[in-house]
């Protein structure tokens, strides 16, 4: 469990025989949705993922509440890009660097 209290990962119940697998129960049930990044990877469960859409077909549960859609906002003029001279500090490795903005009274601050 995250701290923000998402559960990730299998949930089982029960030990030998009596085993079972909670997590497809709680998909089931709508009262679970399986990440939407592990189904874009290929990485959840085919069962998982059939559970779910069969789920959100019978408008269970948490899929009985109409998602939001947001409208993507376009870029409009008054965003303009602004040109930036920088100068390197550190370079640690091909991804992983420092710098600062030339002329930016922050960095006087930290001197």
């Amino acid at each position: 469990v995250t701290m923000g209290g998402v559960g990730t990962g299998d949930l089982y119940v029960g030990t030998g025989g009596q085993r079972r697998d909670y997590t497809l129960e709680l998909v089931v049930a709508g009262l679970a949705k399986v990440d939407q990044r592990k189904i874009d990877y290929g990485e959840a469960p085919k069962t998982l993922v059939d559970a779910q859409a069969a789920t959100k077909a019978k408008k269970l549960n948490i899929w009985s509440i109409e998602e939001k859609k947001e409208e993507v906002k376009e870029s409009s003029q008054s965003e303009k890009e602004e040109e930036l001279k920088v100068q390197l500090s550190e370079i640690r490795s091909g991804n992983h660097f420092f710098f600062h903005v030339v002329g930016d009274e922050a960095n006087k601050v930290m001197e």
